[in-house]
């Protein structure tokens, strides 16, 4: 029903969906704050009817850039005072939350939901450009640098955030400083020589010089029965595949990566592999 150029749903002004929202704002621009928003629409329809808190630690970066991006808005638009920077808290998470007896439990009741989720986050950041993918507006990630203040002049936050300033070379030299001490304390590497679904697609593709996605490994892994869905360690092929107890995900080898090159080299066996429907 069509009302004074409105339509209306149940006697209610339909508004305009999100998408459209975007397409008037952003034009045909994509611009990282574009493209959050777009993996945010995409993350929401797939969890509309699924119950994956699992998921949830893996896609913070994205979700805490979203409200950034949402107050910057706010601000720009309709000035400082509709600003709700003022009642943000920094959300912490640790791993003791859950014990990983139950996370694991918890992941294996979700594992196939889990699983369909985390190859929508794995397959949309894997075709991000590495401009997209690091820039702040995209997913906000943060080194936590503890603050010595103990006296009274001290600032009385708990955290600060600190924005980049070109303006300010010497700050940002001295930030950047403190960040590569905390990388450099990283080694050794864990998992090297390890890789996420989304490098190994890339990997298969690059050597293949075909199409070979992240939906396309999930089901090349299914093919050839290297794990269950979830969390089931003991069925992963430990020669392809091994399970990372710290991330609660797994990670796939060279070997597994050489296997499907050389399977996939086949057009018969890269078209029964990649449309494969267990």
């Amino acid at each position: 029903m069509k009302v004074a150029n409105r339509f209306l749903i149940d006697g209610d002004p339909k508004a305009w969906a999100l998408s459209d929202c975007l397409r008037k704002h952003f034009g045909d621009g994509t611009p990282p704050a574009r493209r959050n928003l777009d993996f945010i629409i995409g993350l929401r329809n797939k969890i509309e009817h699924r119950y994956v808190p699992a998921v949830d630690a893996k896609v913070a970066g994205e979700c805490q850039a979203l409200l950034l991006n949402f107050d910057r808005l706010l601000s720009s638009e309709f000035g400082d005072y509709y600003s709700i920077s003022d009642s943000l808290s920094v959300p912490l998470q640790t791993s003791t939350l859950r014990s990983t007896s139950r996370a694991i439990a918890m992941r294996e009741l979700q594992a196939g939901h889990y699983d369909e989720v985390m190859e929508y986050v794995e397959s949309f950041r894997s075709e991000l450009p590495d401009a997209v993918y690091s820039d702040p507006s995209y997913s906000f990630r943060v080194y936590l640098i503890p603050k010595v203040g103990n006296h009274e002049s001290s600032s009385d936050l708990a955290f600060e955030f600190v924005k980049y300033d070109p303006g300010k070379p010497d700050d940002m030299k001295a930030l950047e400083h403190q960040v590569t001490l905390i990388r450099d304390r990283q080694v050794p590497v864990a998992n090297a020589g390890k890789y996420k679904p989304s490098s190994v697609a890339e990997k298969v593709a690059e050597k293949l010089g075909r199409e070979f996605s992240v939906n396309h490994h999930t089901r090349a892994w299914k093919h050839y029965k290297v794990r269950e869905s979830g969390i089931d360690p003991e069925h992963c092929q430990v020669k392809f595949c091994q399970f990372d107890n710290v991330h609660q995900d797994y990670i796939y080898t060279d070997s597994w990566i050489d296997f499907l090159v050389d399977e996939l080299s086949d057009p018969v066996k890269y078209e029964h592999v990649t449309t494969f429907r267990p």
